[in-house]
Protein backbone atom coordinates (compact mmCIF):
# COMPACT_ATOMS: atom_id res chain seq x y z
CA UNK A 1 0.00 0.00 0.00
CA UNK A 2 1.59 2.90 -1.29
CA UNK A 3 1.62 5.67 1.93
CA UNK A 4 0.33 9.25 0.95
CA UNK A 5 2.68 11.79 1.72
CA UNK A 6 0.94 14.90 3.67
CA UNK A 7 0.43 17.65 0.62
CA UNK A 8 -1.50 14.84 -1.01
CA UNK A 9 -3.66 14.09 2.57
CA UNK A 10 -4.60 17.97 2.69
CA UNK A 11 -8.17 18.86 1.85
CA UNK A 12 -9.19 21.26 -0.80
CA UNK A 13 -8.47 24.96 -0.45
CA UNK A 14 -11.34 27.15 0.33
CA UNK A 15 -10.99 29.75 -2.50
CA UNK A 16 -14.00 28.47 -4.41
CA UNK A 17 -16.21 29.50 -1.15
CA UNK A 18 -15.05 32.85 -1.75
CA UNK A 19 -18.32 34.18 -3.28
CA UNK A 20 -19.77 36.45 -0.53
CA UNK A 21 -21.90 39.81 -0.17
CA UNK A 22 -20.29 42.38 2.00
CA UNK A 23 -22.78 45.42 3.01
CA UNK A 24 -23.52 48.17 4.95
CA UNK A 25 -25.86 50.14 6.33
CA UNK A 26 -25.98 53.05 8.08
CA UNK A 27 -29.10 53.77 10.82
CA UNK A 28 -29.56 57.03 12.99
CA UNK A 29 -27.94 55.37 16.01
CA UNK A 30 -25.72 52.88 14.77
CA UNK A 31 -24.56 51.08 11.37
CA UNK A 32 -24.59 47.42 10.72
CA UNK A 33 -21.70 45.56 8.33
CA UNK A 34 -22.93 41.88 7.32
CA UNK A 35 -20.67 39.52 5.45
CA UNK A 36 -22.83 36.79 3.76
CA UNK A 37 -20.63 33.72 3.19
CA UNK A 38 -21.12 30.24 1.97
CA UNK A 39 -18.99 28.49 4.82
CA UNK A 40 -20.97 25.21 5.99
CA UNK A 41 -20.72 25.20 9.66
CA UNK A 42 -21.27 22.14 11.78
CA UNK A 43 -22.28 20.92 15.23
CA UNK A 44 -19.29 18.95 16.89
CA UNK A 45 -21.44 18.01 19.47
CA UNK A 46 -22.95 15.56 17.74
CA UNK A 47 -20.48 14.41 15.54
CA UNK A 48 -18.17 11.18 16.01
CA UNK A 49 -15.95 11.05 13.51
CA UNK A 50 -11.58 11.10 13.91
CA UNK A 51 -9.93 14.04 15.25
CA UNK A 52 -8.29 14.95 12.22
CA UNK A 53 -11.56 15.50 10.60
CA UNK A 54 -12.32 17.98 13.24
CA UNK A 55 -8.71 19.57 12.78
CA UNK A 56 -9.06 19.96 8.74
CA UNK A 57 -12.62 21.59 9.31
CA UNK A 58 -11.41 24.41 12.13
CA UNK A 59 -8.42 24.89 9.78
CA UNK A 60 -10.59 24.90 6.60
CA UNK A 61 -13.19 27.22 8.59
CA UNK A 62 -10.59 29.91 9.98
CA UNK A 63 -8.68 30.11 7.23
CA UNK A 64 -11.87 30.99 5.54
CA UNK A 65 -12.42 33.68 7.79
CA UNK A 66 -8.94 35.02 8.24
CA UNK A 67 -9.33 35.77 4.09
CA UNK A 68 -13.09 37.07 4.54
CA UNK A 69 -12.73 39.39 7.63
CA UNK A 70 -10.50 42.24 5.67
CA UNK A 71 -13.61 43.02 3.55
CA UNK A 72 -15.59 44.04 6.44
CA UNK A 73 -13.10 47.00 6.68
CA UNK A 74 -11.01 47.91 10.30
CA UNK A 75 -14.12 47.59 13.17
CA UNK A 76 -14.13 48.42 16.98
CA UNK A 77 -13.74 46.51 19.62
CA UNK A 78 -17.11 47.20 21.15
CA UNK A 79 -19.38 45.98 17.94
CA UNK A 80 -21.80 42.92 18.91
CA UNK A 81 -21.55 40.63 16.55
CA UNK A 82 -24.40 39.06 15.52
CA UNK A 83 -23.56 35.33 13.32
CA UNK A 84 -26.49 33.66 11.67
CA UNK A 85 -26.37 30.10 10.46
CA UNK A 86 -28.50 30.37 7.00
CA UNK A 87 -30.27 27.10 5.70
CA UNK A 88 -31.71 25.87 2.70
CA UNK A 89 -34.77 24.48 3.89
CA UNK A 90 -36.57 24.52 7.32
CA UNK A 91 -34.17 22.19 9.35
CA UNK A 92 -32.56 23.79 12.14
CA UNK A 93 -30.56 22.67 15.01
CA UNK A 94 -31.32 22.97 18.71
CA UNK A 95 -30.23 26.29 20.51
CA UNK A 96 -26.83 24.93 21.71
CA UNK A 97 -25.64 22.96 18.86
CA UNK A 98 -26.05 26.37 16.68
CA UNK A 99 -23.85 28.09 19.05
CA UNK A 100 -21.48 25.49 19.29
CA UNK A 101 -21.27 25.13 15.67
CA UNK A 102 -19.86 29.11 15.48
CA UNK A 103 -16.67 28.05 18.08
CA UNK A 104 -14.28 28.18 15.15
CA UNK A 105 -15.35 30.96 13.57
CA UNK A 106 -16.18 33.23 17.02
CA UNK A 107 -12.05 32.99 17.56
CA UNK A 108 -11.20 34.28 14.33
CA UNK A 109 -13.57 36.95 14.87
CA UNK A 110 -12.45 37.91 18.57
CA UNK A 111 -8.60 37.66 17.32
CA UNK A 112 -9.06 40.01 13.97
CA UNK A 113 -11.15 42.54 16.61
CA UNK A 114 -8.09 42.54 18.73
CA UNK A 115 -10.44 41.08 21.79
CA UNK A 116 -10.62 38.01 23.95
CA UNK A 117 -13.89 36.39 22.94
CA UNK A 118 -15.14 36.40 26.27
CA UNK A 119 -15.08 40.10 26.12
CA UNK A 120 -17.06 40.30 22.94
CA UNK A 121 -21.04 40.49 22.77
CA UNK A 122 -22.51 37.65 20.64
CA UNK A 123 -26.35 37.34 19.54
CA UNK A 124 -26.70 33.88 17.81
CA UNK A 125 -29.37 33.26 15.19
CA UNK A 126 -30.52 30.39 12.90
CA UNK A 127 -32.44 31.59 9.41
CA UNK A 128 -33.84 29.88 6.11
CA UNK A 129 -32.33 31.94 3.38
CA UNK A 130 -34.98 33.32 1.15
CA UNK A 131 -32.46 32.39 -2.48
CA UNK A 132 -31.82 28.71 -1.33
CA UNK A 133 -28.49 29.63 -0.04
CA UNK A 134 -26.61 27.82 2.74
CA UNK A 135 -24.14 29.37 4.87
CA UNK A 136 -22.88 31.68 7.19
CA UNK A 137 -24.29 35.78 7.91
CA UNK A 138 -22.30 37.93 10.19
CA UNK A 139 -23.40 40.88 10.96
CA UNK A 140 -21.14 43.77 13.12
CA UNK A 141 -23.48 45.85 14.94
CA UNK A 142 -21.24 49.61 15.95
CA UNK A 143 -23.16 51.82 18.08
CA UNK A 144 -22.66 55.54 17.63
CA UNK A 145 -20.69 57.43 19.90
CA UNK A 146 -22.40 60.77 21.23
Amino acid sequence: MKQLTAAKRRRPTTQKMLALYAEQYDFGDHSEVRLTTPLQLVSEANQREHWSARYHRKQEQQGFMEQVLPLAGRLMKGACVRLIRLERYGRKMDADNNTASFKHVQDVIAKWLGADDGDLEWAYAQAVDADGCKGLRVTFLIERQT
